[in-house]
């Protein structure tokens, strides 16, 4: 269907799901995606090569409208919640979460599980404990953590064996690949898994649509709006090829809110010219770069 560069491209990408059970997405206008359109979703995006899903306990019915459809063909990432949402971190406890989210997604083991809050590890190590347990009973094959700032793996690499380390990345937030930390996961082969490219759909949206909260940063979108019009890309191409040109990451976690973004997407990887430097839209300012301090 594509040529071989595209080909290994789509292979990168994961498909994120938390539209699929809930509202969520700054840009998002429809809400919820519909049991209908995560199906045609789901067709086309094993059908051009996607051929993994990202999802989460705490994505509302996500895994249930995923299990409703069927995704037994898919690779299935999954993540379970903080501790304080569970009883215990021993092996029960934690292989009865597992359990529940295989159920719900009728499949027979997971390829990944991830911790929603990488803290859990240190403060507990009997979790990390219990997951390496599950992964040899063969429920999960791999195990990780999503990050929201790289400093969460000083006390972590040097003591657990992860498999995936997911973290945000976007043209705004470069704050993994600047870290000490990108270089040794590359070398001890630890999967680096990067999300919020788009930043929640803030980074395609026009400057005319941009919610009145974020003109605080008016000048930082001025340079990256006038870089847009300055290059002739287009937000999506501009927003796709600039992780896309970092060859050490592994996986790109990219959510849609329709059957036709999902569309545009695979058709804008055709464009094949790559960013892998603007420094002057850089931003360590943690109200913009990490969506929970958004509060809107």
């Amino acid at each position: 269907m594509f040529n071989s560069s595209i080909n290994s491209t789509i292979e990168r990408i994961v498909l994120g799901t938390a539209q699929f059970g809930m509202n969520y997405g700054v840009a998002n206008k429809r809400g919820k995606i519909s049991e209908e359109e995560v199906y045609q979703i789901l067709n086309f995006a094993y059908k051009v090569g996607i051929k993994t899903i990202d999802t989460a306990v705490v994505y509302g019915e996500s895994e249930r409208v995923l299990g409703n459809i069927g995704v037994r063909n898919f690779d299935i990432i999954s993540k379970i919640p903080k501790y304080d949402k569970r009883s215990s971190n021993d092996y029960f406890s934690v292989k009865k979460e597992i359990v529940n989210s295989i159920n719900r997604l009728k499949v027979d083991s997971l390829h990944a599980v991830l911790l929603h809050d990488s803290s859990d590890l240190i403060l507990d190590k009997t979790l990390y404990e219990s997951l390496w347990k599950i992964k040899q009973d063969g429920l999960i094959k791999k195990i990780g953590v999503s990050i929201y700032h790289p400093f969460e793996l000083d006390d972590l690499l040097d003591v657990f064996d992860l498999d995936i380390v997911q973290s945000p990345f976007n043209l705004f937030d470069q704050r993994i690949i600047n870290s000490k930390h990108f270089e040794f996961m590359i070398e001890n082969n630890i999967e680096i898994h990067v999300r919020s490219i788009f930043l929640q759909g803030l980074l395609l949206m026009d400057k005319f649509s941009l919610p009145e909260k974020f003109k605080k940063w008016e000048s930082l979108f001025s340079r990256y709006y006038d870089f847009l019009e300055r290059t002739k890309f287009d937000p999506l191409s501009l927003n796709l090829s600039f992780p896309l040109s970092f060859k050490n990451i592994d996986k790109f976690i990219i959510g849609v809110d329709s059957l036709q973004h999902l569309e545009q997407i695979v058709s804008s990887l055709s464009d094949n010219r790559h960013i892998s430097s603007y420094p002057e839209i850089i931003s360590n300012d943690l109200d913009l770069i990490n969506p929970s301090n958004w509060q809107l």
